[in-house]
């Protein structure tokens, strides 16, 4: 499939499954749920120390198992737009799409911009000189987009139980706080102290523990040159966000 043919792809989306990855977001509602693979959980950017690339993950699939496989019919879209320093407005948003097969392994094709386009087994893996595995993934023919994908540790830590326990000292002492007119509550600098001390606990007084420990996530990590999203470096400021969508019946 040609490179240009991206904007194809992206016009076969039309119903989005999952509009926006916040910063964590382990638990959707029952459609989402019902498609984990559509589900994300996290979105992640940063840049080169050089800037020269931009790096960037989509995780999908709470609680992945080594079955776990992407979707065949969705596209997950990185969404990036860019502005100069001190601009309010931003330039035309560049999109970095992934679509996957049906095949085992499965093969991906993600485009960048208009030009950068790349196709295969992008959970290739190698050794290095000390028999460590090296995720190697695919690369476009001028190496300006790099993608791996594949079954990846859920990176984010979340203390479940710590976050439970100050939902209920809030539900316990939300009659007796004063409200603004919109109805939100003044939180005492004390109860405020108390409960970020209680995010650190386990709920009975322990240390917090991490409850997507030992879990796993599908992850999507591109690597883009960031002229391709910056106007050719015109544009330096970045705003991303991340979507899965599925393709109309």
């Amino acid at each position: 499939m040609s490179a240009k043919t991206w904007a194809l792809a992206l016009g076969l989306a039309f119903s989005v499954s999952a509009p926006l990855a916040h910063a964590a977001d382990h638990k959707d509602g029952p459609v989402v749920t019902a498609d984990p693979a559509t589900d994300i959980t996290d979105v992640y950017a940063w840049m080169q120390a050089d800037s020269s690339r931009v790096f960037l993950v989509m995780n999908v699939f709470p609680a992945a198992t080594t079955a776990a496989r992407f979707s065949d019919s969705a596209l997950y879209i990185f969404h990036t737009n860019n502005r100069t320093n001190g601009a309010d407005s931003y330039g035309s948003e560049v999109n970095i799409i992934c679509q996957f097969d049906k095949g085992t392994p499965q093969q991906v094709e993600c485009w960048a911009g208009k030009d950068e386009y790349v196709k295969g087994n992008a959970s290739v893996q190698s050794t290095d000189s000390a028999g460590k595995p090296v995720w190697n993934g695919i690369s476009s023919r001028s190496g300006k987009l790099r993608v791996f994908s594949g079954l990846r540790n859920d990176p984010f830590f979340f203390n479940l139980a710590g976050f439970n326990d100050v939902t209920n000292r809030i539900k316990t002492a939300f009659s007796g706080l004063s409200k603004d007119n919109a109805g939100c509550p003044t939180i005492p600098a004390a109860t405020r102290t108390t409960l970020v001390a209680a995010l650190a606990q386990n709920g009975s007084g322990g240390a917090a523990t991490d409850s997507f420990a030992k879990q796993n996530v599908l992850s999507i990590v591109v690597s883009v040159d960031r002229n391709i999203l910056s106007s050719n470096g015109q544009r330096p400021l970045l705003s991303v966000w991340g979507s899965t969508n599925k393709k109309l019946n």
